[in-house]
Protein backbone atom coordinates (compact mmCIF):
# COMPACT_ATOMS: atom_id res chain seq x y z
CA UNK A 1 0.00 0.00 0.00
CA UNK A 2 2.83 2.35 0.90
CA UNK A 3 4.63 1.63 -2.37
CA UNK A 4 1.46 2.23 -4.40
CA UNK A 5 1.08 5.61 -2.73
CA UNK A 6 4.58 6.54 -3.87
CA UNK A 7 3.54 5.60 -7.42
CA UNK A 8 0.70 8.14 -7.17
CA UNK A 9 -2.04 5.52 -7.24
CA UNK A 10 -5.48 6.87 -6.34
CA UNK A 11 -7.88 5.03 -4.03
CA UNK A 12 -11.45 5.76 -5.09
CA UNK A 13 -13.25 3.55 -2.58
CA UNK A 14 -14.19 4.09 1.05
CA UNK A 15 -13.09 0.60 2.14
CA UNK A 16 -9.82 0.33 4.02
CA UNK A 17 -7.04 -1.28 2.00
CA UNK A 18 -4.79 -4.01 3.36
CA UNK A 19 -1.03 -3.90 3.14
CA UNK A 20 -1.00 -5.82 -0.15
CA UNK A 21 -3.00 -4.14 -2.91
CA UNK A 22 -3.43 -4.50 -6.67
CA UNK A 23 -2.60 -1.45 -8.77
CA UNK A 24 -4.33 -0.99 -12.12
CA UNK A 25 -2.44 1.18 -14.58
CA UNK A 26 -3.54 2.39 -18.02
CA UNK A 27 -0.38 3.80 -19.55
CA UNK A 28 0.42 7.14 -17.99
CA UNK A 29 -3.19 8.23 -17.90
CA UNK A 30 -4.53 6.48 -14.84
CA UNK A 31 -3.02 4.68 -11.85
CA UNK A 32 -5.57 3.47 -9.31
CA UNK A 33 -5.98 0.94 -6.57
CA UNK A 34 -8.24 -1.89 -7.72
CA UNK A 35 -11.59 -1.78 -5.96
CA UNK A 36 -13.39 -4.69 -7.57
CA UNK A 37 -13.16 -7.86 -9.63
CA UNK A 38 -10.00 -8.04 -11.68
CA UNK A 39 -8.58 -10.21 -14.43
CA UNK A 40 -5.05 -11.29 -15.15
CA UNK A 41 -5.21 -9.90 -18.67
CA UNK A 42 -7.70 -7.57 -20.35
CA UNK A 43 -8.09 -10.10 -23.16
CA UNK A 44 -10.15 -12.21 -20.74
CA UNK A 45 -13.04 -9.76 -20.90
CA UNK A 46 -13.12 -9.98 -24.72
CA UNK A 47 -15.31 -7.14 -26.01
CA UNK A 48 -15.79 -3.93 -24.01
CA UNK A 49 -18.63 -1.46 -24.60
CA UNK A 50 -19.30 1.79 -22.73
CA UNK A 51 -23.09 2.08 -22.36
CA UNK A 52 -23.34 5.35 -20.43
CA UNK A 53 -21.46 8.05 -18.60
CA UNK A 54 -22.71 10.54 -16.06
CA UNK A 55 -21.64 13.07 -13.45
CA UNK A 56 -21.49 11.86 -9.85
CA UNK A 57 -19.78 14.93 -8.35
CA UNK A 58 -17.92 18.05 -9.39
CA UNK A 59 -15.10 16.94 -11.66
CA UNK A 60 -16.00 13.24 -11.31
CA UNK A 61 -17.61 11.18 -14.09
CA UNK A 62 -18.97 7.65 -13.83
CA UNK A 63 -18.59 5.33 -16.81
CA UNK A 64 -20.77 2.23 -17.06
CA UNK A 65 -19.73 -0.56 -19.40
CA UNK A 66 -20.42 -4.17 -20.31
CA UNK A 67 -18.05 -6.92 -21.41
CA UNK A 68 -17.92 -10.34 -23.01
CA UNK A 69 -21.19 -11.91 -24.17
CA UNK A 70 -23.17 -9.02 -22.72
CA UNK A 71 -21.72 -6.84 -25.48
CA UNK A 72 -22.92 -9.29 -28.13
CA UNK A 73 -26.44 -9.28 -26.62
CA UNK A 74 -26.40 -5.47 -26.40
CA UNK A 75 -25.37 -5.14 -30.06
CA UNK A 76 -28.00 -7.67 -31.10
CA UNK A 77 -30.70 -5.73 -29.27
CA UNK A 78 -29.50 -2.49 -30.87
CA UNK A 79 -29.56 -4.14 -34.29
CA UNK A 80 -33.15 -5.27 -33.71
CA UNK A 81 -34.14 -1.73 -32.72
CA UNK A 82 -32.54 -0.34 -35.88
CA UNK A 83 -34.46 -2.91 -37.94
CA UNK A 84 -37.69 -1.88 -36.24
CA UNK A 85 -37.08 1.83 -36.88
CA UNK A 86 -36.20 1.06 -40.51
CA UNK A 87 -39.50 -0.78 -40.92
CA UNK A 88 -41.45 2.08 -39.33
CA UNK A 89 -39.79 4.68 -41.56
CA UNK A 90 -39.93 2.34 -44.58
CA UNK A 91 -36.30 2.74 -45.54
CA UNK A 92 -33.08 0.74 -45.67
CA UNK A 93 -30.71 0.89 -42.70
CA UNK A 94 -27.99 2.90 -44.52
CA UNK A 95 -30.66 5.51 -45.30
CA UNK A 96 -31.85 5.91 -41.69
CA UNK A 97 -29.98 9.12 -40.83
CA UNK A 98 -31.07 10.96 -43.97
CA UNK A 99 -34.63 9.66 -43.51
CA UNK A 100 -34.81 10.92 -39.91
CA UNK A 101 -33.45 14.31 -40.99
CA UNK A 102 -36.09 14.44 -43.73
CA UNK A 103 -38.87 13.56 -41.26
CA UNK A 104 -37.66 16.26 -38.84
CA UNK A 105 -37.76 18.86 -41.61
CA UNK A 106 -41.26 17.76 -42.55
CA UNK A 107 -42.39 18.05 -38.91
CA UNK A 108 -40.97 21.59 -38.68
CA UNK A 109 -42.76 22.54 -41.89
CA UNK A 110 -46.06 21.11 -40.64
CA UNK A 111 -45.69 22.86 -37.27
CA UNK A 112 -45.17 26.17 -39.08
CA UNK A 113 -48.21 25.51 -41.27
CA UNK A 114 -50.30 24.61 -38.22
CA UNK A 115 -49.28 27.82 -36.47
CA UNK A 116 -50.28 29.85 -39.52
CA UNK A 117 -53.64 28.05 -39.71
CA UNK A 118 -54.31 28.71 -36.03
CA UNK A 119 -53.60 32.40 -36.55
CA UNK A 120 -55.94 32.46 -39.53
CA UNK A 121 -58.70 30.72 -37.55
CA UNK A 122 -58.25 33.25 -34.75
CA UNK A 123 -58.55 36.10 -37.23
CA UNK A 124 -61.68 34.57 -38.74
CA UNK A 125 -63.20 34.26 -35.27
CA UNK A 126 -62.80 37.98 -34.50
CA UNK A 127 -66.22 38.83 -35.90
CA UNK A 128 -67.95 36.23 -33.72
CA UNK A 129 -66.30 37.66 -30.58
CA UNK A 130 -67.07 41.24 -31.59
CA UNK A 131 -70.73 40.29 -32.15
CA UNK A 132 -70.98 39.35 -28.45
CA UNK A 133 -69.48 42.56 -27.04
CA UNK A 134 -71.35 44.81 -24.63
CA UNK A 135 -71.12 48.58 -24.40
CA UNK A 136 -70.36 49.78 -20.88
CA UNK A 137 -70.05 53.58 -20.68
CA UNK A 138 -68.35 53.72 -24.07
CA UNK A 139 -66.16 50.68 -23.39
CA UNK A 140 -66.45 47.60 -25.60
CA UNK A 141 -66.56 44.71 -23.14
CA UNK A 142 -66.17 40.99 -23.85
CA UNK A 143 -66.18 38.21 -21.22
CA UNK A 144 -66.04 34.70 -22.62
CA UNK A 145 -64.85 31.14 -21.96
CA UNK A 146 -62.40 29.83 -24.58
CA UNK A 147 -60.17 26.82 -25.19
CA UNK A 148 -56.62 27.59 -26.32
CA UNK A 149 -53.67 25.21 -26.10
CA UNK A 150 -51.17 28.08 -26.27
CA UNK A 151 -51.53 31.17 -24.08
CA UNK A 152 -49.50 33.21 -26.58
CA UNK A 153 -52.16 32.55 -29.23
CA UNK A 154 -54.79 33.81 -26.81
CA UNK A 155 -52.82 36.99 -26.15
CA UNK A 156 -52.46 37.52 -29.90
CA UNK A 157 -56.24 37.28 -30.21
CA UNK A 158 -56.69 39.87 -27.46
CA UNK A 159 -54.28 42.23 -29.26
CA UNK A 160 -56.24 41.85 -32.51
CA UNK A 161 -59.56 42.44 -30.74
CA UNK A 162 -58.25 45.59 -29.06
CA UNK A 163 -57.00 46.86 -32.42
CA UNK A 164 -60.46 46.30 -33.90
CA UNK A 165 -62.51 47.56 -30.96
CA UNK A 166 -60.43 50.50 -29.77
CA UNK A 167 -61.50 51.41 -26.23
CA UNK A 168 -62.07 47.97 -24.76
CA UNK A 169 -61.75 45.46 -21.94
CA UNK A 170 -61.54 41.76 -22.78
CA UNK A 171 -61.80 38.97 -20.21
CA UNK A 172 -61.09 35.41 -21.33
CA UNK A 173 -61.35 32.28 -19.18
CA UNK A 174 -59.15 29.74 -20.93
CA UNK A 175 -60.00 26.16 -19.92
CA UNK A 176 -57.65 23.61 -21.48
CA UNK A 177 -57.05 20.04 -20.30
CA UNK A 178 -58.49 20.78 -16.87
CA UNK A 179 -56.37 23.89 -16.32
CA UNK A 180 -57.94 27.33 -15.92
CA UNK A 181 -56.25 30.62 -16.77
CA UNK A 182 -57.89 34.06 -16.89
CA UNK A 183 -56.38 36.63 -19.24
CA UNK A 184 -57.54 40.24 -19.27
CA UNK A 185 -56.69 42.82 -21.91
CA UNK A 186 -57.31 46.56 -21.42
CA UNK A 187 -56.78 49.15 -24.17
CA UNK A 188 -54.05 51.61 -23.23
CA UNK A 189 -56.32 54.65 -23.36
CA UNK A 190 -58.20 53.13 -20.41
CA UNK A 191 -54.96 52.76 -18.45
CA UNK A 192 -54.89 56.56 -18.32
CA UNK A 193 -58.30 56.32 -16.59
CA UNK A 194 -56.74 53.98 -13.99
CA UNK A 195 -58.49 50.90 -15.38
CA UNK A 196 -55.90 48.19 -14.83
CA UNK A 197 -55.87 44.66 -16.28
CA UNK A 198 -53.88 43.38 -13.30
CA UNK A 199 -56.49 44.59 -10.82
CA UNK A 200 -59.37 43.15 -12.84
CA UNK A 201 -57.82 39.71 -13.35
CA UNK A 202 -56.90 39.52 -9.67
CA UNK A 203 -60.51 40.11 -8.57
CA UNK A 204 -61.96 37.75 -11.20
CA UNK A 205 -59.53 34.97 -10.22
CA UNK A 206 -60.44 35.35 -6.54
CA UNK A 207 -63.93 34.08 -7.40
CA UNK A 208 -62.47 30.71 -8.41
CA UNK A 209 -59.84 30.48 -5.67
CA UNK A 210 -57.02 31.80 -7.83
CA UNK A 211 -54.61 34.71 -7.98
CA UNK A 212 -52.34 36.50 -10.40
CA UNK A 213 -51.52 39.81 -12.05
CA UNK A 214 -49.46 41.48 -14.74
CA UNK A 215 -49.15 44.69 -16.72
CA UNK A 216 -51.86 47.40 -16.75
CA UNK A 217 -52.73 46.52 -20.37
CA UNK A 218 -52.62 42.70 -20.12
CA UNK A 219 -52.54 40.29 -17.19
CA UNK A 220 -53.13 36.63 -16.37
CA UNK A 221 -54.17 34.61 -13.33
CA UNK A 222 -54.71 30.97 -12.54
CA UNK A 223 -57.89 29.52 -11.12
CA UNK A 224 -58.73 26.40 -9.11
CA UNK A 225 -62.50 25.91 -9.06
CA UNK A 226 -63.62 25.14 -12.62
CA UNK A 227 -67.25 24.88 -11.51
CA UNK A 228 -67.30 28.66 -10.89
CA UNK A 229 -65.90 29.82 -14.25
CA UNK A 230 -69.28 31.03 -15.55
CA UNK A 231 -69.96 32.76 -12.22
CA UNK A 232 -66.63 34.60 -12.45
CA UNK A 233 -67.30 35.74 -16.02
CA UNK A 234 -70.78 36.95 -15.07
CA UNK A 235 -69.25 39.10 -12.32
CA UNK A 236 -66.43 40.46 -14.50
CA UNK A 237 -68.66 43.33 -15.66
CA UNK A 238 -69.27 44.52 -12.08
CA UNK A 239 -65.56 44.19 -11.32
CA UNK A 240 -64.84 46.44 -14.32
CA UNK A 241 -67.41 49.03 -13.20
CA UNK A 242 -65.77 49.12 -9.77
CA UNK A 243 -62.63 50.41 -11.52
CA UNK A 244 -64.40 53.61 -12.69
Amino acid sequence: LEESSKMGAIGLFEDKYKDVVRVVSFGGWSIELCGGTHVKNVSEIQMFKITSESSVAAGVRRIEAITGRSVYEYLKKTENQIDEVSNILKCKKPELVSKVESVNEEIKSLEKELKELKSQIALNSLDSFIAEKKDIDGISFIAKKVEFENQNDLRDLIDKLRDKLGTSVIVFANVYQGKLTFTVGVSKDLNARKINAGNIVKEVAKLVGGNGGGRPDIASAGGKDLSKVDFALENAEEILKAQF
